[in-house]
């Protein structure tokens, strides 16, 4: 999903044109002063039409995502292991499990949700990239087996 680094979160690029626009119209008309805002607050009117673009593709791609996810079956012994095996340690069994597979399918689809996400934060909020994630199970996991053999 990510494609630019630098992309400028919606929220502050609306702040940015509502700001321009208040001080060009306070400017007077046809003056330098106004030349060099109305140029702006047009820039800033194009880059916000891209990105409202982008953003109706984030929308898409994660109510996409989400819908993907098995909150019927996956969910309930996702739940089921965390009371049992992770929160709550009790003497009962652990009934139902998940596999590798559904838990790496459920981190790819909660990370690709959070992509979705980041023209919508304020800051510098830049997510975990899938392929980050990747990267990193990769690396746990030869680990986990250099130790446990």
């Amino acid at each position: 999903m990510r494609q630019n680094n630098e992309r400028v979160p919606l929220q502050s690029l609306i702040e940015t044109m509502s700001a321009l626009r208040e001080a060009r119209d306070a400017t007077r008309q046809g003056s330098k002063e106004w030349e060099e805002l109305d140029k702006q607050y047009k820039k800033a009117e194009a880059e916000t039409s891209n990105t409202i673009e982008l953003a109706g593709e984030a929308v898409k791609l994660f109510l996409q995502t989400y819908r993907s996810i098995d909150w019927t079956d996956l969910h309930g012994r996702l739940v089921h292991f965390r009371n049992r095996g992770v929160a709550h340690l009790t003497p009962h069994k652990i009934e139902k499990r998940m596999t590798y597979a559904e838990l790496k399918s459920l981190s790819q689809a909660v990370t690709t949700m959070g992509e979705c996400m980041e023209l919508f934060a304020k800051g510098n909020a830049i997510p975990l990239r899938w392929d980050e994630a990747e990267e990193y199970s990769e690396r746990a996991f030869a680990i986990w087996k250099t130790a446990l053999a």
